[in-house]
């Protein structure tokens, strides 16, 4: 017989957490490894939502006892009253964050709101509970845990400058959820998710948009096109996107020369790959590793 999920309300974390930006705004950013005995016991939300991705490892977690294997990159979110609890847990540790929308004003809130494939990531879709599920690609994974890094390293210290930092990205990043979302529950999204695959398991090579197109068997004007409908931005820019997010990662966990990096991530030459990461992050590699 189960023992009973504990009750917790958001003010009894933010007392716990005073001098962080919860003293400013109702949110707190927390990294959580799932083998808390407190965390396997499970914990009933009363009165605020979260978003769980899982950084890595790997186990089950139990939404209202509904359970969903995890990995690194799956992402669940809880609304209002909602309880959750993990077992089985070999070394899952998530990037999670509580919250209550209010730290948005109305207008903001009405437009989340309207957001396609965010609501049914909090709420479910009557019958359908996977719909609060979505295990993002390499590269969205990258990108999410970068603003969950960012988000959680300005909400530490409390300031006005750091809750406004804190309150963009977990807009920023509630956004892009939505659309992560909305393109995976969505039929017809095919020719993007193959491209999109492709580019992430083949970034570092000399990758050519030609050889993407005709991988989907449309011209390269067509496929463009179709790609910037169902991804958001051209197949170039993401392949981009994904380059520097790899360069990122690398540079925050290695100590791999910049020359090295640059040809691990698709740029043959470093001082092409040094200014286009200025252009993309707006410092230059070695600023951003802090060298």
């Amino acid at each position: 017989m189960r023992i009973a999920p504990v009750p917790i309300y958001f003010e009894e974390l933010r007392d716990l957490n005073a001098g962080c930006v919860s003293d400013r705004l109702p949110i707190l950013c927390f990294e959580d490894p799932a083998e808390n005995p407190d965390v396997v016991r499970g914990y009933l939300h009363v009165d605020f939502m979260s978003v769980y991705v899982a950084r890595q490892g790997s186990g089950v977690h139990f939404v209202d006892e509904e359970p969903f294997k995890v990995q690194a990159g799956d992402v669940y979110a809880m609304g209002y009253g909602m309880s959750h609890r993990f077992e089985n847990s070999d070394g899952l540790v998530l990037d999670t964050v509580h919250f209550v929308p209010t730290m948005f004003s109305p207008g903001t809130q009405e437009a989340l709101s309207a957001t396609e494939g965010l609501a049914p990531l909090f709420l479910g879709f009557e019958g359908a509970g996977s719909s609060r599920w979505l295990r993002l690609s390499k590269a969205a994974h990258i990108q999410a845990a970068e603003m969950l890094h960012e988000m959680r390293e300005e909400w530490r210290i409390d300031a006005p400058d750091r809750a406004l930092m804190v309150q963009a990205t977990f807009l920023r990043f509630l956004v892009f959820l939505a659309r992560c979302h909305r393109n995976t529950h969505r039929s017809g999204s095919r020719v993007g998710s193959r491209a999109r695959a492709l580019i992430e398991l083949r970034y570092a090579e000399p990758l050519k948009i030609g050889d993407l197109a005709a991988s989907a068997f449309l011209s390269i004007g067509r496929f463009t096109e179709v790609f910037r409908a169902e991804v958001g931005c051209s197949p170039r820019e993401y392949l981009g996107q994904v380059r520097i997010a790899a360069a990122k990662k690398l540079l925050r966990e290695t100590d791999l020369t910049i020359s090295s990096i640059a040809a691990r991530t698709g740029f043959p030459d470093p001082a092409y790959f040094t200014r286009f990461f200025r252009q993309q992050v707006g410092i230059p590699p070695s600023d951003f590793r802090g060298d």
